[in-house]
């Protein structure tokens, strides 16, 4: 299965085949820290009034029993996935009268080690298991690493969308082989070109110093509790952050559906020696299949007892995780429909582009590339290697945007709106002036108003508590919630 460029572009772009971008499917995800009067991480428990963590469709907890995760269900357009999103935030703010939603990806000024709560699903089999997952996570990575937040987008192209491509390149091969071995070409690409999204949307410069142990010195101070990157954009997808954890485990293949089974597989099966004799579910490389992290994932949706890999050996890839985004601290609710609209456009290029197999050596690329963005992206001058080549990030960002119009261009006249080309205008100004990225905001906003990460944060989440108490939700909306709240701790049950 293989395409140029402009074969493809010339087949989307269609009248007739336009419309079926609009069918597109969004889904959203938020990881936030529960934080007290004092801007501490809670030490309470998951509230009762926004039912069980093990069975409530969209408010559960990740981690920490302090870190609630909010799914919405998919929908066909990114703006009824961020109402979604919203009204689950309005819910909160009725519901935790005295604790607020952290909006850094960063944590808040965290306690000791063992002070940080494992969350806490029940006595259920189920309850357990996941229970013991995390405890695991907790000897293997450390608690402060899992408190770590972000966005989950979630996102799939329609069926009829991928019928009319298969029809136009592929009509012999079987329908689901085709779809899947599609969205795999979409997450190589993701992986080489997504240092563009760390420079863009990265939002954590800066850190509490209660996060590392020891002083960095890649890292410069601030007052008595705060550290930061001077360049930095995203010290969450850096070696700092989250993302340290990929680095440490096996190379997983994302060359097809075969090989990323196989590597996973012999993760989940496979004893390892540095975990030999520490809780956790097993003493094997990883755990289970999530504890691979990855900024994107391929997924298909679970039936019955079904384990990810089964589901995705069964039926193939369905839909794709995108795991890079940083909350956005400027916005209530982590995430905003103008990132939404860029990150469809993306996934959009990064399947007309040609998407050859990833090597061992462009994998190295890859990993130096994002570290770099992650930990120096708005150093003037600062060069990244693309195929071999080192180039300057400020011109391969202009060249990369410029081919990324073309699908938003597509996307406007999919859905008669110029919302796409706006918000892809305003990524150019970040690349034109490294000031508007939300990295060099959020630590103009620390210097000038010489606050410390964590007096900061809990500003803005004062503000954004106030800014949610101040939306317009029906009765009937937060019935619903209540509802749900209440089902979900009977079926614990």
């Amino acid at each position: 299965m293989t395409w140029k460029f402009k074969q493809i572009y010339s087949a989307v772009s269609k009248r007739s085949n336009l419309e079926l971008l609009r069918n597109s499917k969004h889904g959203l995800e938020r990881e936030t820290l529960r934080v007290n009067r004092r801007a501490s991480l809670s030490q309470k428990p998951h509230p009762k009034e926004l039912g069980s963590s093990l069975t409530h469709p969209h408010i559960t907890t990740d981690f920490s029993e302090a870190q609630l995760e909010l799914v919405t269900p998919t929908f066909n357009t990114e703006k009824k996935a961020s109402d979604f999103l919203r009204q689950i935030h309005c819910f909160l703010g009725k519901n935790l009268p005295n604790e607020f939603l952290w909006p850094m990806s960063m944590p808040c000024h965290l306690p000791s080690e063992k002070k940080i709560p494992i969350g806490y699903f029940g006595n259920s089999d189920t309850g357990k298991q996941k229970e013991l997952y995390r405890i695991g996570l907790a000897h293997r990575y450390g608690r402060k690493m899992q408190t770590v937040s972000g966005t989950h987008y979630n996102f799939s192209f329609s069926n009829d969308f991928w019928e009319m491509l298969q029809k136009e390149f592929a009509p012999d091969s079987d329908f689901q082989d085709f779809k899947t071995k599609a969205y795999f070409k979409i997450i190589r690409n993701f992986l080489r070109y997504s240092w563009i999204n760390t420079y863009l949307f990265g939002a954590s410069p800066a850190i509490d110093r209660s996060y590392c142990k020891k002083s960095r010195r890649d890292l410069k101070r601030k007052g008595l509790s705060t550290c930061y990157g001077p360049y930095a954009t995203s010290l969450r997808m850096s070696k700092i952050g989250y993302y340290s954890k990929v680095q440490s485990q096996n190379a997983i293949s994302f060359n097809s559906l075969e090989e990323y089974l196989s590597d996973l597989e012999y993760c989940i099966t496979t004893k390892s020696s540095k975990y030999e004799g520490l809780p956790g579910l097993n003493e094997n490389i990883l755990q289970i299949e999530n504890e691979h992290y990855s900024r994107i994932r391929p997924k298909q949706v679970l039936e019955d007892e079904e384990r990810p890999l089964e589901a995705l050996r069964n039926r193939g890839v369905e839909y794709l995780e995108v795991r890079a985004l940083d909350l956005n601290p400027y916005c209530e609710i982590g995430i905003n429909c103008s990132q939404l609209r860029f990150l469809h456009a993306f996934l959009l290029y990064c399947l007309l582009k040609p998407s050859p197999k990833l090597s061992s050596k462009e994998q190295k690329e890859i990993t130096s590339n994002q570290n770099l963005v992650a930990m120096q992206g708005r150093k003037p001058g600062l060069k990244i290697k693309l195929r071999g080549r080192s180039v300057i990030l400020k011109n391969a960002g202009k060249k990369l945007l410029k081919e990324i119009r073309e699908m938003s261009e597509l996307l406007d006249k999919a859905h008669s709106t110029s919302r796409y080309t706006s918000s892809l205008d305003y990524q150019l100004e970040k690349i034109a002036d490294v000031k508007k990225t939300t990295s060099a905001r959020v630590l103009k906003d620390l210097i000038d108003n010489r606050e410390s990460h964590a007096s900061f944060g809990f500003r803005l989440a004062k503000e954004h508590k106030e800014l949610l108490k101040e939306q317009k939700t029906t009765k009937r909306t937060i019935q619903s919630f209540e509802i749900a709240a209440r089902k979900s701790l009977k079926d614990q049950e």
